[in-house]
């Protein structure tokens, strides 16, 4: 595969595939995107794929995938997603420079929580504070109105005191 130097896109993704990642992949000088994803890929990253400087997506997630990912040139500016759930892969973007497990081990589940997954979670929660300050607002209001409504003396004390308030404002 490496002999296809013009290549611009590999997708090679969802087909169980087996073995390593050939050292020649480095070879494809003009290739853009490469998506090993979900296949059964042991073994480390080859170094040889940092010098691949026109490769701006990587996929390499949800494989067997060990060692330390390599570092330089295009690799940096790869995020946490392209390596996700190969249990013994570490390095940078790597939270603390591994992936960890629940349990503080290396192992298979994997939880991130990268700053963009905070970002989002902080926007997803002030959506829903936003909706419950207004599910709020919108009931007790609705109880007062119903009450109001259902409660002839109640109504009349209310009018009253807002009538007395309004002569107040507009004696001064």
């Amino acid at each position: 595969m490496g002999d296809l130097k013009g290549l611009i896109a590999l997708n090679i993704s969802n087909n169980n595939l087996r073995g390593s990642i050939p050292e020649s992949f480095g070879a494809m000088a003009h290739l853009e995107s490469l998506d090993l994803s979900r296949n059964m890929l042991p073994g480390t990253i080859p170094t040889d794929l940092v010098n691949i400087t026109f490769l701006s997506i990587l996929n390499l997630s949800n494989n067997n995938l060990s060692g330390l990912i390599p570092q330089g040139r295009q690799f940096a500016t790869f995020e946490e997603a392209s390596y996700v759930r190969n249990p013994n892969l570490h390095g940078p973007p790597l939270e603390n420079g591994t992936m960890r497990s629940d349990s503080g081990h290396r192992g298979s589940q994997v939880q991130w929580n990268s700053a963009g997954d905070a970002d989002a979670d902080a926007d997803e929660m002030d959506r829903w504070w936003e909706v419950a300050v207004g599910l709020c607002f919108g009931v007790g209001f609705g109880i007062v109105v119903a009450v109001l409504c259902s409660h002839l003396k109640w109504r009349y004390k209310c009018f009253a005191l807002e009538d007395s308030f309004i002569q107040y404002l507009f004696q001064r």
